[in-house]
């Protein structure tokens, strides 16, 4: 036996729904009852009839709402308020949670990391030395801030390095709506071409100049494929 609050506790998903009540329900000799909407598939009743046309409106009910949440948050976007997890380097301001604010110990590890590349040296050899001066890993790092101790020690990785050097987050500049999700159903998500994206400058302190941020792309343009640039000997 199945019971639930109502009809839409079951999903909003009328094929879905459907298919547990006309088909799978039935098949296993499962009781499904939708106690607010008086639906009870042990007994012949006019609300079982109606129950798919229920699901439908359901549906719809989750569909408009998507609609007006993903507005809200568009809107959010195109002022530039920042909505994902404050990055590497930043933390959320406490007066406004849509805005970024410097967190000094990681930012100066990107100012490291920046500096050490437009110096010469390759992200592999960054990764190298900050892992040897045992400077924690940006998961590690964000533990330890929560209060929580990490059992392992991380080493820094190429692809993590190469990922800060490429955020333009450091400029101050936010950029979001780089993908979608397929459908209000769906879990999965589109990546959008970078036309499409959302971008706002000036919206939080700068860690990194615009002039430092492009130099460092350019290389990175330059040198994509290779698994270690060659800089300056040693570090």
């Amino acid at each position: 036996m199945v019971v639930t609050k109502d009809l839409s506790r079951l999903g909003r998903n009328y094929v879905q729904s459907g298919l547990y009540i006309e088909t799978y329900f039935p098949e296993h000799e499962v009781r499904f009852v939708a106690i607010l909407d008086n639906i009870d598939t042990a007994y012949d009743t006019s609300n079982n009839d109606i129950a798919p046309f229920k699901s439908i409106l359901n549906e719809m009910y989750a569909k408009d709402t998507s609609k007006k949440i993903n507005s809200v948050l568009q809107s959010k976007r195109n002022l530039g308020e920042y909505l994902g997890t404050a990055p590497y380097g930043y933390k959320k301001d406490p007066e406004n949670k849509y805005h970024l604010i410097i967190d000094e110990e990681a930012a100066n590890v990107v100012k490291l990391i920046y500096a050490k590349y437009l110096a010469g040296f390759g992200t592999m050899q960054i990764a190298d030395y900050l892992s040897k001066k045992k400077i924690p890993i940006p998961s590690d790092y964000n533990k330890r801030k929560r209060g929580t101790k990490s059992l392992t020690y991380g080493l820094w990785q190429q692809s993590t390095v190469r990922f800060i050097l490429s955020n333009e987050i450091y400029t101050g500049t936010v950029i979001q709506g780089k993908r979608k999700k397929v459908s209000f159903k769906s879990k999965k998500f589109i990546d959008l071409p970078e036309e499409d994206w959302i971008k706002v400058e000036n919206m939080h302190e700068a860690i990194i100049s615009k002039e430092d941020f492009e130099r460092a792309k350019k290389v990175i343009n330059a040198t994509k494929g290779s698994r270690c640039n060659v800089g300056n000997n040693g570090i």
